[in-house]
């Protein structure tokens, strides 16, 4: 399980970046982002994809309550409580291709055939 500490530090980063205005507020981890206007209806969707591609959990349309993105606090212990194993590298989310299973063989004097057996 990833830090609290850590996790809101990430949330952070990517919300000064993404959102000027926190930055230039200096957004604390117990501030609301969304009474403050610093994230609005877009915005939570930027963070979701976000979320769902740096600590690898999926976000239902269920869990889209303000409750889970009114801080970064709160958007940290989602996280947690939602299982993450830290953030999703490259690595992790290219799947293996299996090669063998779309091999076709051709030869000069025949067209191309299936590799898999009839």
């Amino acid at each position: 399980m990833v830090d609290t500490q850590v996790l809101t530090d990430r949330l952070k980063d990517f919300v000064y970046e993404k959102f000027p205005v926190a930055k230039k507020q200096s957004v604390k981890n117990s501030d609301s982002l969304l009474d403050s206007g610093i994230i609005d209806s877009l915005g939570i969707l930027d963070l979701v994809t976000f979320i769902e591609n740096e600590f690898g959990v999926h976000v239902s349309d269920e869990e889209l309550l303000p409750e889970n993105f009114l801080t970064l606090n709160a958007l940290a212990a989602f996280i947690q409580q939602k299982g993450s194993n830290g953030p999703v590298t490259e690595a992790a989310t290219d799947s293996p291709v299996n090669l063998e299973a779309d091999k076709t063989i051709a030869s000069p004097n025949s067209p191309a055939q299936s590799a898999r057996p009839a």
